[in-house]
C-alpha cells in the first residue's frame, strides 16, 4: 500500500516526495530509487524533512508510528484502520495536525458520479457484496475491520448517514468496535 502512495505523491503537483522509509530495506531502496528519493530505514529519521506523510503500515503499529509523527508537528494520512481501538483513536485525533485515515475509495470518479446520480432517486435499500477474493492479508484484525470497513464507510456515504444500530443474528461476543 505505501509504494501506491508514493506512486501517487510522485504524480501529483504541489507536492515534493522527500522519502520513503521501511522496514523492508530492499523494498524501501527499490521504490526510493523509482521515484529518486532519499530512502530511510527509521521513519523517524524522515520526519525533519517533511511537512505530512503517508502511513502504511500494519494496524497494530498504527497507533505508534502516528503519535510520532503528530507529537513532531506532522500531519497524517493514515491508511485505514486508524488504530486497533477506540481509545487509540481517540488519543490520535486530539492532534492539533490533520489526521486523514486512508478511505480513498469514496473519493474515485466513479463512486463520485454513482452519488450523483442517486441523489435524484429515492433509495429504497442498500446493499454491497465485496466480489475480489479474500487474501488473508490482515489476518491480525478481522475481515469486516479489514475489508468490509470499505463497504460500510461507502454506504454511509451514499446514504448521508450514520449508523444508528448494529445487530447480529446470533451472539458472536463483543464486538470489536462500535460503529
Amino acid at each position: 500500500m505505501g509504494h501506491n502512495y508514493t506512486r501517487v505523491l510522485s504524480l501529483m503537483k504541489g507536492i515534493k516526495l522527500v522519502g520513503v522509509a521501511d522496514i523492508n530495506i530492499e523494498r524501501g531502496v527499490e521504490t526510493a530509487t523509482r521515484y529518486q528519493v532519499k530512502f530511510f530505514e527509521d521513519y523517524r529519521d524522515l520526519l525533519p524533512h517533511a511537512d505530512a506523510v503517508c502511513i502504511a503500515v500494519l494496524t497494530i503499529l498504527n497507533h505508534t508510528v502516528s503519535v510520532n509523527c503528530l507529537r513532531a508537528g506532522i500531519h497524517v494520512l493514515i491508511e485505514k484502520l486508524i488504530a486497533k481501538s477506540v481509545s487509540e483513536a481517540e488519543s490520535l485525533i486530539k492532534s492539533r495536525c490533520i489526521l486523514l485515515v486512508g478511505q480513498t475509495e469514496r473519493f474515485s470518479p466513479t463512486f463520485q458520479e454513482l452519488c450523483k446520480v442517486l441523489k435524484t432517486e429515492e433509495l429504497l435499500a442498500l446493499e454491497t457484496r465485496r466480489m475480489n477474493l479474500y487474501t488473508n492479508r490482515a489476518n491480525y484484525v478481522s475481515v469486516i475491520l479489514y475489508l468490509m470497513i470499505h463497504d460500510i464507510d461507502l454506504l454511509l456515504e451514499i446514504a448521508a448517514a450514520s449508523v444508528t444500530k448494529r445487530f447480529w443474528e446470533k451472539d458472536l461476543g463483543t464486538p470489536e468496535f462500535t460503529i
